[in-house]
């Protein structure tokens, strides 16, 4: 049996968090024996059949009867064409994984339309996950909160792998740097996403894109000291800050009810301690290994931080450091990958 685990060639800079989570997964599951499987972009919304099915022969040439194919899923082709994919995957008496790093119907707001886009052949369509998500033999999930998100929107039992916080490769000649308590707090994000951030009376390190609609109101607050784009790989030995800072708003602060933000790992990576909300699904994770405060709300967010003595911030410190470790040896991603194996090769070790 052979892992093939998607590689999808995006056209990034290497700043865009979702480049780097799936090229972890691929660096990853590469210790493990996976192999990968390329994609490249395209646009051809009314691409004949016999052309995209010869193509995929020729992709799936060194693919075998009991071979898995891991998705990393969202992938950004025309719908059709991954739905042709895992049922060409199948004839050929294999299995598919699907290892969801992003699920947007969860996260896209309630009035989001886009049925004017068709859901198989566009790019993207808010409807396209739901047709693909019934295809998968196993799917990796974030939490199990996003595992019961994801039943409801399908008819089929899904079979599924918790994972947890990403892993987050971080090369060996980059190391984090020394946090201090009396340091700024640190935000890895879009303003449009934290706009909270401009109210809060507290000083920041910004690590994130600036968009001109938010340039006036950074010029008018000299406690915020945007730092700019980081590449994803470089953010955990440069990021200065007491504390990482994950906090969205609106849909997206909904959405963390069930995902695992990526920046909760790279916060970690860099030994950095957490703040984060506590109907975040991620919360309990921070609780139960001392990584961090859980507030209930953003005003909390100064009186919380002041309440911190310099003695438990340091213990704080020490467990994020010990967190950040783990995260960077790709276990999490590596255990997430076996026990979906696991079950596809419905291998029951209970009670062993």
């Amino acid at each position: 049996m052979t892992v093939w685990i998607s590689n999808f060639h995006y056209q990034t800079d290497g700043v865009a968090t979702m480049n780097k989570a799936r090229l972890d997964v691929l660096e990853f599951g590469g210790t493990l024996g996976a192999l990968p499987m390329n994609f490249f972009p395209y646009v051809w919304p009314d691409e004949p059949d016999d052309i995209l099915s010869a193509r995929q022969d020729g992709m799936l040439a060194g693919f075998k009867p009991n071979d898995v194919f891991v998705l990393q899923f969202p992938l950004f082709i025309r719908g059709l064409n991954v739905i042709r994919f895992i049922e060409k995957v199948h004839a050929m008496g294999g299995k598919v994984i699907g290892y969801i790093h992003d699920y947007a119907p969860l996260a896209e707001p309630a009035e989001f339309n886009d049925d004017h886009f068709d859901p198989l052949k566009e790019i993207y369509s808010r409807r396209t996950p739901d047709l693909i998500l019934p295809l998968f033999d196993v799917i990796v999930v974030h939490t199990t909160a996003m595992a019961e998100a994801l039943q409801k929107r399908t008819d089929k039992q899904l079979n599924y792998v918790v994972q947890g916080p990403f892993s987050y490769r971080v090369p060996m000649e980059l190391t984090p740097r020394e946090h201090s308590l009396s340091d700024p707090l640190c935000l890895a994000s879009s303003l449009g996403k934290a706009t909270w951030v401009l109210d809060s009376g507290m000083e920041f390190n910004i690590y994130g894109q600036k968009t001109p609609k938010y340039e006036e109101a950074l010029a008018n607050h000299p406690e915020l000291h945007f730092k700019g784009l980081v590449p994803a790989v470089a953010l955990p030995s440069q990021a200065e800050g007491s504390f990482g800072v994950v906090w969205d708003t609106g849909e997206y602060q909904e959405y963390e009810r069930v995902n695992f933000p990526h920046k909760v790992s790279a916060y970690l990576a860099a030994g950095m301690p957490l703040i984060i909300w506590s109907g975040a699904a991620a919360a309990e994770f921070v609780l139960r290994n001392d990584v961090g405060i859980v507030i209930d709300d953003i005003s909390e967010l100064k009186a919380s931080v002041e309440a911190v003595t310099e003695d438990r911030y340091q213990t704080l410190v020490s467990n994020a450091q010990h967190m950040g470790r783990y995260i960077t040896s790709g276990a999490l991603t590596q255990q997430a990958l076996l026990s979906a194996l696991q079950k596809i090769e419905q291998i029951d070790l209970a009670g062993l």
